[in-house]
């Protein structure tokens, strides 16, 4: 064991995990916690982004998240594209400030916000490769679990009927981060998770009409990283 940090335990067992989502480079630790009260779930949720020096676990600094996801939403059940909210590329980290917050880039030594990117507002998941930034957007621009309450202790059945992927269109947002110029963007029903970069490409299961017809649709079909599914 190197090191332990604090808090050592997550705020509550039958609900959302404590920590959204964890990413590392050049020997420093970035994640997206919650470090609202240990004494009951009931109380407000504090979250933060978090830098920690990955030798000795040294937190190097912190910046409040004001608004996120629901700290009640139930065990083992996600929200599972939150994981993808956080990215680091070396000396740069993207990541969105709020569950509804266009993606920014912030120094990974400081925490500084550099640049913001508003093209991608309504964000919920993103990849960087090659220096391309990626974003999965919902055009609404709205957290599609805002309305949810819990009803019972054990929620994961009721949420996994009532909450399951909207199945409404999804925009995917390339842009060069060092110019905030869009590269090229397209729509359709992306379904979560399923966006993937392979080094060079990027690469998508897209829904055509009909539902189960699945392919990579690029804004131009001569594209390198189109092809069947």
């Amino acid at each position: 064991l190197q090191w332990l940090g604090s808090p050592r335990w997550s705020r509550h067992h039958d609900r959302m995990a404590s920590m959204s989502a964890a990413v590392s480079a050049r020997g420093r630790l970035f994640y997206i916690m919650d470090e609202g009260s240990r004494i009951s779930i009931l109380l407000p949720s504090k979250f933060h982004l978090i830098a920690r020096d990955a030798f000795n676990g040294t937190i190097l600094w912190k910046k409040p998240i004001e608004k996120w996801s629901t700290n009640m939403w139930p065990l083992k059940t996600g929200p599972t594209t939150l994981t993808r909210r956080l990215v680091a590329d070396g000396e740069r980290i993207f990541v969105t400030l709020g569950i509804t917050d266009p993606v920014a880039m912030l120094d990974a030594a400081t925490g500084e916000v550099l640049k913001t990117f508003p093209e991608t507002k309504g964000a919920e998941e993103m990849l960087f490769s090659n220096g391309t930034l990626y974003a999965l957007l919902n055009p609404a621009a709205e957290w599609v679990l805002k309305d949810y309450a819990p009803k019972l202790q054990q929620d994961q059945k009721r949420v996994a009927q009532e909450y399951e992927w909207d199945k409404k269109p999804r925009v995917l947002v390339a842009l060069n981060p060092e110019t905030g110029k869009v590269l090229w963007k397209m729509e359709g029903l992306i379904a979560p998770l399923t966006p993937a970069v392979d080094g060079r490409n990027a690469r998508v299961p897209w829904q055509a009409r009909h539902p189960s017809a699945f392919a990579c649709s690029p804004p131009l079909a001569n594209r390198p990283w189109c092809g069947s599914a």
